[in-house]
């Protein structure tokens, strides 16, 4: 007899394969339920082990011994014919059977049910898997007492336990609970052995040492893959109040384990020297409250901050994030709680102690670039940082918005980009820094750059040349977050294009009696319409609109302050503070200002030195089409030719610009009712006509597009 043909006779291969059927059956159930029970990721592996080693030994017992009537019997003891092998074979295939209908029923419904789901849930499940493989777990195994007094342990336990009770509050990290982690209390185990048991990311451990009323806490936050301390401290404090103290050191557990597991950004390493953990885990919270960018949500960063400053007003840290905030609040709220010189102090501050303080860069960058005059100023700061932080974007944005205001050619663009540290910036912004540079280059070669990429907002530059864009954007935002400086920008592009009856409901999310940016403009936006307004001096709104000795008005402003200052007898004084601020310089990059500096001086009747400085920025102008005749096209300059020249009496060439303006669509974006009144006293010219005619008919066609009223 053939030793398989006895393998078979003695049912070896059928116990085999009733075994593997089994086993399988086995493992997909523990797979199954482990998550639902917590149990260890080993647990798994334990399961597999023992299957592999149970195979060989039921293969064994299979071949030595027989089930007969009288129970199991070695095989060499029982006779061919007392046998029942044959019998118990045919109870074993039954077996067998119903064990393969079990696999064929779950393999169907794994695959043909389960895996045929719609993609809407397989979707979400992916999200949920990407969401849980973000949040990292965290054991919190019980603290060594290392006092002498036995009864300490039950303050050591308590401590462990509150910081437990602390730790389950932060939403980005799955904590252990106490069942878990006390089973380990007292165990000599490696600690990468324990988080694998455990299914940890990170390990807490501690010790308590007491001696009389002095305590020393120690404690370690270790990265279970590694094995590396991420956080080691010494809490040494007098046993006064044990609750207090237990609260008090399960709060700094927590603000380390957040800044070193969750947050792990660089700019607090220098704070974290000088300040608790707590403490800087409250400039990150100030931080995030800041990016909310709501009033609710700056105004408690502020409340934060303020005790904080207060505490420790030499902090670089502090008072940098304080000038941050402060800007911040002028920038989106209705409040202004500095003004723009305690502003600027604080961030000096900031800057004395850490020359490199990246909030006090930004804030000091920020303040300059709003006025054509300092833009140099901003610019070298905004070159500093990003040389010191070739990744932080925040600067590298900022800076480029800056290039694009100053009109900065093509290529000079393009050595911009060359220049910058590519491979540690995200693909979306250098997409869209290439794409506006190639949309200056060429708008054929920016399409095909477009249809190449993958990542989206690839036109976000864009909008600083194209106002439709920008009307887009600001919509946009103001829909999804209707802070003070969206709800005012979108109000504001709403008057423009004349949609009277949508631009009053966006109205009454604006607060005009606050002392911010945001009530003034709305206030000079709406004071050429039929809108009720509040009473206001001329002093009190070139107090809002003027912020030091630099011209920086908007046309549409300063015309209302002229109409104001003259309603008010107020002329001379205007007169007089104007003479009295730095004017823009005459060049491509102080366009915007000088176009408005000039058409204020030629109504307050300074029309030789209106013309003269026109004429100026004109030759300007012609130099640079010559010398850039793609950027003048791209950069919209016409426009400035063309108010520059009605500036300067010289019809016949406006007449000629406006009847071959590049694009007549731009003339939506005309403000109509300003501009009437800034040229009333010329409106009998033909050009003037056809301006303000043609301002109405674009604005009437967009009007229509958008559907807006």
């Amino acid at each position: 007899m053939s030793f398989i043909t006895e393998l078979k006779r003695r049912n070896v291969v059928k116990v085999a394969s009733v075994y593997l059927v089994t086993a399988w059956l086995i493992l997909q159930v523990v797979a199954v339920v482990s998550p639902y029970l917590n149990l260890p990721k080993v647990f798994g592996t334990y399961v597999t082990v023992a299957m592999i080693i149970g195979f060989p030994i039921v293969c064994i017992f299979a071949w030595a011994f027989e089930l007969t009537p009288e129970g199991i019997k070695a095989t060499s003891e029982v006779s061919k014919d007392d046998s029942i092998a044959k019998q118990t074979g045919h109870k074993i295939n039954h077996i067998l059977v119903a064990l393969i209908v079990v696999l064929v029923v779950y393999v169907a419904v794994d695959k043909l049910w389960l895996s045929s789901a719609p993609t809407v849930i397989e979707t979400a499940a992916a999200v949920d898997v990407e969401e849980a493989k973000s949040v990292k777990t965290l054991a919190v195994l019980p603290f060594l007492n290392l006092s002498t007094e036995p009864d300490q342990e039950i303050f050591v336990d308590g401590l462990t336990e509150e910081l437990l009770n602390t730790l389950v509050r932060i939403p980005e990290l799955n904590v252990l609970g106490r069942t878990s982690s006390f089973a380990y209390k007292g165990v000599q185990k490696d600690l990468k052995v324990i988080a694998e048991e455990l299914g940890a990311d990170y390990i807490i451990e501690g010790s308590v040492r007491k001696s009389q009323n002095n305590l020393r806490i120690t404690v370690q936050l270790i990265d279970a893959a590694t094995g590396a301390h991420l956080f080691s401290d010494n809490f040494d404090r007098q046993l006064e109040n044990v609750f207090a103290l237990q609260e008090e050191v399960s709060d700094q557990v927590a603000a380390a384990l957040k800044l070193n597991v969750v947050h792990q950004n660089d700019r607090y390493t220098a704070a974290l020297n000088q300040l608790t953990y707590v403490e800087v885990e409250q400039l990150v919270r100030a931080r995030a409250l800041t990016h909310k960018l709501t009033t609710d949500s700056i105004n408690q960063a502020k409340r934060i901050l303020n005790p904080l400053l207060a505490k420790y007003p030499d902090i670089s840290a502090i008072l940098g994030l304080s000038a941050y905030v402060a800007t911040a609040e002028i920038s989106i709220t209705e409040n202004v709680s500095l003004n723009e010189a305690e502003t600027i102090a604080l961030a000096e501050a900031a800057l004395e102690l850490d020359p490199l303080n990246r909030d006090a860069l930004y804030t000091l960058a920020v303040i300059y670039d709003d006025y054509s005059q300092l833009t140099d100023k901003a610019i070298k700061i905004y070159q500093k940082a990003i040389r010191a932080y070739p990744y932080d974007f925040n600067f590298i944005h900022a800076y480029f918005i800056n290039l694009i205001v100053k009109k900065t050619p093509c290529e000079e663009l393009d050595s911009f980009y060359n220049s910058l540290e590519l491979e540690g910036l995200e693909d979306k912004d250098k997409n869209a820094l290439r794409y506006f540079i190639q949309a200056c280059h060429s708008p054929e070669e920016a399409e095909r750059y477009k249809s190449t990429v993958t990542t989206d907002n690839v036109e976000r530059y864009i909008e600083f040349v194209d106002l439709l864009q920008y009307y887009i954007r600001v919509e946009k935002s103001y829909r999804e977050n209707p802070n003070q400086r969206n709800a005012f920008w979108y109000y504001y592009y709403l008057q423009l294009l004349g949609a009277t009856n949508d631009s009053k409901a966006v109205l009454d999310d604006i607060d005009l009696s606050s002392r911010g940016f945001w009530a003034a403009y709305t206030y000079t936006t709406s004071y050429f319409t039929d809108i009720a307004l509040p009473e206001k001096s001329w002093d009190e709104l070139w107090q809002a609109l003027v912020h030091n000795t630099h011209f920086s008005i908007y046309a549409d402003d300063a015309l209302v302050l002229f109409d104001m200052a003259q309603k008010q007898e107020q002329l001379a004084q205007f007169r007089q503070r104007i003479a009295g601020l730095t004017p823009p310089d005459v060049s491509i990059e102080q366009l915007n200002n000088l176009s408005s500096y000039v058409a204020i001086l030629d109504k307050l009747g300074e029309h030789q030195k209106a013309t003269s400085i026109a004429n100026k920025a004109l030759r300007r102008l012609e130099e640079y089409k010559n010398l850039y005749p793609r950027e003048y096209v791209f950069y919209r300059l016409s426009v400035y030719e063309l108010l520059l020249n009605l500036t300067s009496r010289q019809f016949a060439i406006a007449e000629r610009i406006l009847n071959n303006y590049p694009d007549r669509s731009e003339l939506a974006w005309w403000y109509l009712e300003p501009t009437r009144y800034l040229y009333k006293d010329i409106a009998d010219q033909p050009v003037v006509q056809q301006l303000l005619s043609s301002i109405e008919q674009e604005q009437t066609k967009l009007r229509e597009e958008l559907g807006l009223h």
